[in-house]
């Protein structure tokens, strides 16, 4: 199926958002338990054991707004940033889902470890360069928008990770392939303008972030609303259709861009029936089925000779390890 993979964790970047006083469910040491479980088959992983500096702040405003990045490098207004990324904060001014008496480490850090999820992100991308697969222990930040954080997401690391490539003239195009239960947005409306990068999502058709109606009071379009160069949108009790879908998605995408030099995939989690996450009940794969879902993304890209950088994207609660570990399990056939 695969012919090399890379897997690739950083135990320094583990988004432990406990520690902070985070109340989300996401399991701390969801990296942690995949790493384990790979090293028990005797599945070779690469840890990243001192800390990357590959990427500069020219890197970031590439991407996203150079007034939102100046926000996140000044303390009190990183604060607010991690605040509303992580909807920390009700309408009344109440705590969301965060209790800062519980925190062991201090909130800003939790930009530290974003940034060094980025930077092994960028670190894993170096093997598509040479036509070889990779797949990192975390990312996925998909919902992170030109101008701030949003969705569990501060940065978008696959638009950083593919610009900062293309600006060295080491690739020029690239695909996005997003199976998060959740719309890729911040992905598409980085990308809307841009020849280079064509995406592909494939969620729920009126779940988070497509909540709102499409336009604003002033008859805007939202910004999450802005299309992927392919939207497969999935109605609730529509999983039966969901691998025809998907490959007729991905055969479209095929047909409509041109060849790209690698891929990056956002390979959520949290369409499995048994994510914890209220806002990805509406879309229940089984695991058999995630396994299929994975597989015929996996064999597309094989066929088409296609190098991917697989990111983990979303996963919630006790089970959200599970998917990846029978995945991975099934690319080196143990």
């Amino acid at each position: 199926m695969i012919t090399t993979m890379k897997i690739i964790y950083n135990p320094s970047s583990n988004l432990k958002l406990l520690q902070y006083g985070i109340q989300i469910p996401v399991t701390d040491f969801r990296d942690e338990l995949i790493a384990k479980a790979m090293s028990s088959k005797e599945i070779p992983v690469e840890v990243i054991k001192q800390k990357l500096n590959q990427l500069s702040l020219d890197d970031l405003t590439r991407v996203h707004q150079s007034s939102f990045i100046e926000r996140l490098q000044s303390e009190s207004s990183l604060i607010e940033e991690i605040m509303t990324c992580f909807e920390l904060i009700n309408p009344d001014g109440s705590y969301n889902r965060y209790d800062p008496s519980r925190a062991t480490a201090p909130i800003t850090e939790l930009y530290e470890c974003v940034i060094q999820k980025i930077e092994t992100a960028y670190y894993a991308s170096q093997y598509c360069l040479k036509g070889e697969n990779a797949f990192l222990l975390g990312g996925g930040f998909h919902h992170a928008m030109s101008f701030g954080g949003r969705g569990f997401c501060l940065l978008n690391d696959g638009v950083i990770v593919l610009e900062k490539l293309r600006s060295l003239n080491k690739i020029k195009n690239a695909w996005i392939i997003d199976v998060d239960a959740h719309k890729g947005d911040g992905s598409a409306e980085l990308t809307a303008n841009n020849p280079y990068i064509s995406t592909l999502s494939i969620h729920m058709k009126n779940g988070w972030p497509l909540v709102t109606g499409p336009l604003d009071s002033d008859k805007k379009l939202y910004p999450w609303y802005i299309p992927s160069t392919i939207d497969i949108e999935m109605e609730m009790g529509q999983e039966a259709q969901y691998m025809h879908r998907l490959q007729r998605g991905l055969e479209q995408l095929k047909a409509a861009t041109a060849k790209p030099d690698m891929a990056i995939i956002v390979l959520g989690a949290d369409p499995y029936e048994l994510d914890e996450l209220p806002s990805s009940s509406k879309l229940n794969l089984t695991l058999p089925q995630m396994l299929q879902r994975d597989q015929l993304v996996a064999e597309f890209l094989a066929k088409e000779g296609i190098p991917a950088l697989y990111l983990m994207g979303g996963g919630y609660g006790v089970h959200s390890h599970e998917p990846y570990v029978q995945f991975l399990n099934k690319v080196f056939d143990k």
